[in-house]
């Protein structure tokens, strides 16, 4: 039995905004002397320079951006179940923060919740593209929490979003319908069911019964 079903895969953008602020600090002349005298009797290095404002640099930048995680999605009460899936395959309900548009970047960290395994995986993107003039942008990564093999895939497009996210324990395919941001998550073991003992299996040479 052939079953065509949504085949998932990810991605992620981030903005971190920094604020810099200089401010100046009077002393006493006097107590100031006596202090650094007391401290450090042979300073001679030049005193700071006042109102001195620091300037991020790009990998300072990189290490702000890695550091702030954006959780991708959370948990919702069931749904209705959609009709495109069959009715014995058990799914779990999602919904995205911002429906449309998962708005994620190279270098970003994402969090992907799995409600089966009751756990929040968190991603790199390491690779996003854009394909079909612009329309569908394709994200992939590693997981920072799973086994050496765990890593993901976003394709976001138009109307649906599909995620594949491989945690080590399985591997998870998730729908988000990019109108109302509501999605399911399928655990890829719920389809083993339609699966004949064959399957994966090599055909034998030619001329071999």
């Amino acid at each position: 039995m052939k079953m065509n079903l949504p085949v998932s895969l990810a991605s992620l953008t981030g903005v971190v905004a920094l604020t810099y602020y200089s401010f100046t600090i009077k002393l006493d002349g006097a107590t100031t002397e006596h202090t650094a005298q007391a401290i450090q009797p042979h300073l001679e290095k030049p005193a700071l320079a006042i109102n001195h404002a620091v300037v991020p640099t790009k990998s300072s930048s990189k290490l702000f951006q890695r550091a702030s995680v954006k959780q991708l999605w959370q948990p919702i009460s069931p749904q209705q179940h959609p009709q495109d899936i069959p009715d014995n395959l058990y799914v779990e309900y999602i919904k995205t923060n911002q429906p449309g548009d998962l708005n994620i970047a190279e270098g970003q960290q994402v969090s992907l919740l799995i409600p089966q395994e009751n756990k929040s995986f968190i991603g790199v993107i390491d690779e996003s593209t854009r394909a079909y003039g612009g329309e569908i942008t394709i994200s992939s990564g590693t997981i920072e929490n799973g086994d050496e093999n765990a890593s993901f895939s976003i394709t976001e497009g138009k109307n649906t979003t599909f995620i594949t996210v491989a945690t080590g324990e399985s591997i998870y395919q998730v729908e988000i319908n990019n109108r109302t941001g509501v999605g399911v998550v399928l655990d890829d073991r719920e389809l083993n069911q339609y699966r004949q003992n064959e399957d994966g299996i090599l055909p034998p040479p030619e001329g071999i019964s």
